[in-house]
């Protein structure tokens, strides 16, 4: 941009055509600073030597934010990757009363009783338990396996979880180990 048109710019002369096309450069720079951010790619150096310090700001704000937000999620991340822990059940049951195995909205189910029992005994945290297949409305079962993964208890202990956890279920649902 020459002085001249710098000069008119500064000043608010500018005709509707060439602000619309200031205007037009400015969100086209915006959308590639954006993406360039997104890809965590350099940035584009801008046209307009005015917009210049406000993009280099954003372009600075934008990775601060990025970098920390990042950083932090990968730290809470690795913190509760060490602590969560997977545990194995074999799981008795008389479907009689039951939907079936799998959570659904129609009925209560096993999986249901069992992740509600589980939420309890580790503090309200809610605690999804996967089987290893799956039962129709009134089947039972001898020996079906399931896992859940939880954060340490500040309850009770892990050797302890099976009696407590058979404690709160209902008679017809049983962990045996």
């Amino acid at each position: 941009m020459n002085s001249g048109e710098e000069y008119q710019h500064c000043a608010g002369t500018e005709s509707a055509e060439a602000k619309a096309q200031n205007e037009e450069k400015w969100n086209a720079q915006t959308v590639e600073i954006s993406e360039s951010l997104s890809r965590g790619k350099a940035l584009p150096v801008p046209e307009n030597e005015m917009k210049t310090t406000a993009l280099a700001a954003l372009q600075e704000d934008l990775l601060k934010c990025k970098s920390s937000d990042t950083a932090a999620a990968e730290e809470k991340k690795t913190e509760e990757e060490k602590s969560v822990r997977t545990f194995k059940m074999e799981i008795s049951f008389d479907g009689t009363a039951y939907h079936g195995w799998q959570r659904q909205i129609n009925g209560i189910t096993v999986q249901e009783v069992l992740e509600d029992k589980l939420c309890k005994l580790f503090g309200n945290i809610p605690i999804r338990v996967q089987g290893s297949s799956r039962t129709d409305a009134g089947v039972h079962a001898l020996g079906m396996v399931a896992s859940f993964k939880a954060p340490p208890s500040p309850y009770i202990p892990d050797w302890k979880i099976k009696k407590a956890l058979n404690r709160l279920l209902p008679n017809d649902i049983r962990i045996r180990s």
